[in-house]
C-alpha cells in the first residue's frame, strides 16, 4: 500500500455459511482513503455497511482480502498489536453512544488516553475541556450520561473519538438516534473539528443528507461498492 493513504482495502470479501448454504455479504471490496479525506458509505439496511466498517477497523474478520492502516496490514497483526493500533490511531463513533454510565462526561472523553497508557495531566484535561467547549458542553463536564440529552451524549462520544487525535475515525450511523435538527448540529461541529485535525473519516449511513457533506461517496449494493455523486 502507498503511504499516501491512511486506509486501503483490497478485494475484501465476507461470506456467512449456514448448513449447506452461504450468504455473500461483501464481494471483493476495494477502495482507499487519503489523509484528511471524508468518505461516506451508504446503502439499505442489511446491505453490509456495518460489517464492512468493522472489518476495516479490525473488529471483524474478512474471508479474503487485505486491509492496511498507515502501511500496516491489520489482518496479519496479533491481537495485542491490533488493540494498540486501534487505541492510538483510530477513533470510533457509533449510533448508540456507549458512554460509561458511572463516569462523567469529562471522564468518558479521557478514556482513550487512559487506555493508551497516558498519564492524565492537567494539559490533557484542558484539551478535553476545550473539546467540550467547542461542542457546546463546557457546563456539562461533570454531568453523568443519564443527566445528558441524546444529542449531548453523542457530542461527548464524538469528543471521546477524537481526543487522542487519531489518524482515522470510523463512524457507524453516528446521528441515527437523533432528530434532524440535532443531527445537523452535531454533524456540522464534528466536521469542523475533523477538518482542523486533518483526521480522515469513514462514515456509514443510510442518510443521503449526511453523505452529501463528505468528499467521496460510495454506495454498497448487493455486496459491491460503487462510487456515486450526490
Amino acid at each position: 500500500m502507498s503511504s499516501s493513504y491512511v486506509l486501503s482495502c483490497d478485494k475484501i470479501s465476507k461470506v456467512y455459511r449456514q448448513a449447506q448454504s452461504e450468504l455473500r455479504i461483501l464481494n471483493e471490496i476495494s477502495f482507499k482513503v487519503r489523509p484528511g479525506e471524508t468518505v461516506s458509505i451508504t446503502g439499505s439496511s442489511g446491505s453490509g455497511k456495518s460489517t464492512l466498517l468493522h472489518i476495516l477497523a479490525g473488529l471483524d474478520k474478512q474471508v479474503s482480502g487485505e486491509v492496511y492502516i498507515n502501511d500496516c496490514q491489520i489482518n496479519k497483526l496479533a491481537d495485542t498489536s491490533l488493540c494498540k493500533l486501534r487505541n492510538t490511531q483510530l477513533g470510533f463513533i457509533y449510533q448508540f453512544h456507549h458512554l460509561l454510565l458511572e463516569f462523567t462526561a469529562l471522564e468518558n472523553i479521557l478514556l482513550p488516553l487512559i487506555i493508551a497508557g497516558k498519564v492524565i495531566t492537567q494539559p490533557l484535561r484542558d484539551e478535553a475541556m476545550q473539546l467540550l467547549s467547542r461542542l457546546g458542553l463546557e457546563n456539562r463536564h461533570s454531568h453523568y450520561p443519564a443527566q445528558l440529552s441524546g444529542g449531548e451524549r453523542q457530542r461527548v462520544a464524538i469528543a471521546r473519538a477524537i481526543v487522542h487525535k487519531p489518524r482515522l475515525v470510523f463512524a457507524d450511523e453516528p446521528t441515527g438516534n437523533l432528530d434532524n435538527h440535532t443531527s445537523n448540529q452535531v454533524l456540522e461541529v464534528f466536521l469542523q473539528l475533523q477538518a482542523e485535525l486533518q483526521t480522515s473519516l469513514v462514515i456509514v449511513t443510510h442518510d443521503m443528507g449526511i453523505a452529501s457533506k463528505t468528499q467521496t461517496k460510495y454506495r454498497l449494493h448487493n455486496g459491491s461498492l460503487e462510487q456515486i455523486t450526490i
